[in-house]
């Protein structure tokens, strides 16, 4: 019997095509809901406009849902930083598996190079708590602005993460468990 991972295409290991190392950067966050929870949010990236530090329009289309929990389409987002003059559509190719908890895009369009971010939902039933990791490994088209995403990548990072939780919070209530008592 194959297992619900094997299903799923594997991700394949971005490295630069000048044979530099990508920037990376991985953070994991224990949050007080259920890994179904964040999944649903996260994969939902039709509303990120009305969350997501900095995105201003999010498009997808191509969207396949194949019957087994794993959906893959293709996603657009613009973001704008006022700050840099920055306005630039990333475009990504999304795989969400709901069976394993886990979302991939990859993207090398646009301002970026190559572009590989995951998530991955854990959930701690002792706790009543989930892991989320996100991982992302970058390099953009234009050395300026690797430059400009390098210094401050860990911060946007960190803002992203919170912007998340926030909006978890607003969905589901302080610890998750309204919104999970709901479902039974």
């Amino acid at each position: 019997m194959t297992s619900p991972a094997s299903r799923a295409p594997a991700p394949r290991k971005l490295s630069s095509s000048h044979g530099n190392p990508m920037a990376k950067f991985d953070i994991v966050r224990r949050m007080p809901y259920s890994a179904r929870q964040l999944f649903d949010l996260t994969s939902d990236i039709a509303n990120y406009p009305e969350f997501v530090p900095l995105c201003t329009e999010a498009r997808i289309w191509n969207e396949n849902d194949d019957g087994t929990g794993i959906t893959a389409c293709t996603a657009s987002l613009r973001i704008i930083y006022d700050k840099l003059k920055m306005d630039i559509e990333f475009v990504s190719e999304v795989l969400a598996n709901a069976e394993d908890m886990t979302i991939r895009a990859v993207s090398n369009s646009g301002p970026v190079k190559q572009l590989e971010n995951r998530w991955r939902f854990v959930d701690l039933p002792e706790t009543g708590q989930c892991d989320v990791e996100f991982s992302i490994e970058y390099e953009m088209s234009r050395r300026t602005m690797q430059f400009v995403m390098s210094s401050m990548f860990e911060h946007a990072t960190r803002k992203m993460m919170a912007a998340f939780e926030c909006r978890a919070h607003e969905l589901y209530g302080p610890s998750g468990q309204q919104a999970a008592r709901q479902n039974l």
